[in-house]
């Protein structure tokens, strides 16, 4: 899957909500694009809709007075410099990069009052709020666990860190020894040392096959992919392991307890240890934040699904883009959007009426009160030729009662079809081809993100062949939703500018 930049989205305000408690790990109705919080106000929660948990627990700076420093054997009480901002960076960079959001998750106090990476009675010592923070903290985690599996099956939590060791190079903790990562590849894919790995899940189902060892520093490890991008990285292929007596950080508790190792779950972790150099230098920095956000998708895209960000993030649109919407792909027909007059904070099912006049689950949206944010964005089995297919909406309110829609009728024509391409595109020229059919007037519109008409043009020369050069190179780098329309049909298109 190639990566697309997308502008920042001012539509995703950054709603402060406080959650007040957590009575069990179950997914909860967040908005991607919003801020939430725990209850004492020192766990930030930035919700998601990507298959990706990323974790910040030594980054915050907040000492109050009212919070005695830590006292513990062995703790660590320094701050992981910068982390704080290159995980808030990330939450962007992922929504430039793909539309959607990763789960974030930050603690806010400093590591002398709290340390999110250790168990309570060390993250907390004692301290009532303190060990609030640390509920909320690993709640937050798990609620956005219970949403990725709920919404993709699998996903990767990452554990953002930073180092002060000699060696100028990332760490990557999978909870492996260096002495472990020292030995071969045969024995690290034996069965013991595949029980040891934070991707346990991982190594026993992966799009490629690979071997432990491979997931670890093999050409597509997420070690190389950074090594690639210049930055040095171990374990990877070119500096598969620490040699004896240099020091490593192989994992921590949130790697062990939000992974796969202890519970064969269905979320791998990877801790990431940054060296001062990339994390306290303003622009490596900026650059660190975009090669990481791109290695982890590329590490997904490798490794699990290549085709998640295609066809499942959960994409805000404004409600005038808002509808029921098929066009023809690769003789499938795409389902785009749903029409709704009224939308609160519900979920609706999309639902498509059988010849037996039973309805079946096709898809799941869900409403912020004035959009739809999709959960379902996928190819559809409609039948690749004139005719009509009837829909319905069950809307579920919070409370489990639930009630249906009028049927929807959904016409679609394969010799009306639309192709666009380059998608995306690099120069902002793309080409329209379609139907002779469509040899009338065509409009052209195309909205950003918000629901905002930035380009809106009238086409009525065509050349021989069926097909126009369309220049949007004076778009800023993003993504737009694109309208063409003529006298019978309209079709919405979503354009991504890199």
């Amino acid at each position: 899957m190639s990566l697309t930049t997308i502008s920042k989205n001012i539509f995703f305000s950054s709603i402060v909500i406080f959650v007040f408690s957590f009575k069990s790990a179950t997914a909860q109705p967040y908005i991607p694009g919003n801020i939430y919080y725990d209850s004492t106000g020192f766990v930030e929660y930035r919700a998601g809709n990507l298959p990706i948990i990323i974790s910040a627990p030594h980054g915050g700076s907040l000492q109050p007075d009212s919070i005695p420093d830590r006292e513990c054997t062995g703790c660590s009480y320094i701050n992981d410099a910068w982390t704080k901002p290159i995980a808030e960076g990330m939450y962007d960079a992922f929504f430039e990069q793909t539309g959607c959001y990763p789960h974030v998750i930050i603690n806010l106090l400093h590591r002398s009052k709290f340390d999110a990476n250790r168990d309570i009675d060390d993250a907390a010592d004692g301290n009532a709020t303190v060990e609030q923070s640390w509920y909320g903290y690993h709640e937050f985690i798990d609620s956005a666990k219970v949403q990725v599996i709920e919404d993709y099956d699998r996903g990767l939590f990452v554990d953002i860190h930073g180092h002060s060791h000699t060696i100028q190079r990332i760490e990557l903790g999978y909870l492996l020894s260096g002495a472990e990562l020292r030995l071969s590849d045969a024995t690290l894919n034996t069965i013991a040392f595949i029980e040891e790995s934070a991707i346990r899940t991982l190594v026993g189902d992966n799009i490629g096959s690979h071997s432990h060892s491979e997931l670890l520093r093999s050409e597509d490890s997420f070690g190389t992919l950074m090594d690639e991008k210049g930055f040095p990285s171990v374990p990877s292929l070119s500096d598969p392991f620490p040699n004896v007596g240099e020091l490593y950080f192989n994992g921590g508790y949130n790697t062990q307890r939000h992974g796969s190792r202890d519970n064969a779950g269905d979320i791998d972790a990877i801790q990431i240890e940054l060296n001062q150099d990339i994390r306290f230098n303003a622009v490596t920095r900026e650059i660190l934040i975009d090669s990481m956000t791109t290695a982890i998708n590329q590490y997904l895209d490798l490794h699990y699904n290549d085709t998640y960000i295609d066809n499942y993030c959960d994409l805000l649109l404004p409600i005038e883009l808002a509808r029921f919407e098929a066009f023809i792909e690769d003789d499938k027909a795409v389902l785009n959007w749903a029409t709704l007059t009224e939308l609160d904070n519900d979920y609706f099912e999309i639902q498509r009426k059988s010849p037996s006049h039973s309805f079946t689950k096709i898809g799941r949206v869900k409403g912020n009160g004035n959009s739809l944010i999709t959960n379902d964005y996928q190819y559809l089995d409609l039948e690749p030729k004139n005719g009509t297919n009837y829909y319905r909406l069950k809307q579920i309110d919070y409370d489990g009662s639930y009630e249906y829609s009028n049927t929807i009728s959904l016409e679609f024509d394969k010799d009306k079809n639309i192709i666009f391409f380059p998608n995306p595109s690099q120069s902002g020229i793309v080409n329209l081809k379609f139907d002779s059919t469509q040899k009338d007037e065509l409009i052209i519109s195309v909205y950003d993100v918000t629901g905002r008409l930035i380009i809106n043009e009238t086409k009525s020369t065509f050349p021989a062949v069926n097909q126009l050069e369309l220049n949007f190179s004076s778009l800023s780098k993003g993504v737009y939703f694109v309208k063409i329309e003529n006298n019978t049909r309209s079709s919405f298109l979503k354009l991504f500018i890199q």
